[in-house]
């Protein structure tokens, strides 16, 4: 049978709808206050991301054990920053938690290879790779230009000496 838990999961998202239908007005002056319906694609970001983080946060009570452990998990989730901050700098863990296990050297080859398909789709298409940034909305290209300094950085070769090309032989 169901548990618990499955109960209180139903019940808050039933807390969500009711709470969501008695300040739409309120919710509305805001939008309209604040003027972000005129930035389209940052007031649907904002929706997908209250709506991911309120979805999540019922899931903690549907897939707990028991309503004590959906409550520990509950009150503790914004604890340990700290020693996630701490490890942003570990190499193991940036491979394990950035690059999924997988290192950078794999990490990189995958995302050259993507690039390299969507400009041979650009291509395919008859769009030139500059017609298609100069289209793009300005965030698209900001979020281009850092990832490709990103990747500098990340997959630069620092202070490392070139080995020899002969030295095997």
């Amino acid at each position: 049978g169901a548990s618990w838990t499955f109960i209180i999961w139903g019940a808050i998202h039933g807390v969500y709808l009711i709470f969501g239908n008695l300040t739409v007005n309120f919710r509305n002056k805001i939008i309209d206050m604040t003027g972000i319906k005129k930035l389209p694609l940052l007031y649907k970001l904002i929706q997908i991301f209250t709506v991911f983080c309120l979805v999540s946060f019922a899931w903690i009570f549907f897939r707990a054990s028991k309503i004590q452990d959906a409550i520990y998990i509950s009150s503790h989730l914004f604890t340990g920053f700290g020693e996630q901050l701490k490890q942003l700098g570990n190499k193991e863990f940036i491979e394990k938690n950035i690059f999924l296990g997988k290192g950078i050297s794999n990490f990189a080859m995958v995302a050259f290879a993507m690039i390299v398909m969507e400009i041979i789709h650009l291509k395919q298409r008859g769009i030139s790779l500059r017609e298609s940034l100069n289209k793009s909305p300005l965030i698209v290209r900001w979020v281009l230009y850092y990832g490709i300094v990103l990747a500098i950085l990340f997959l630069g070769m620092y202070n490392e000496p070139a080995q020899f090309i002969y030295f095997q032989f």
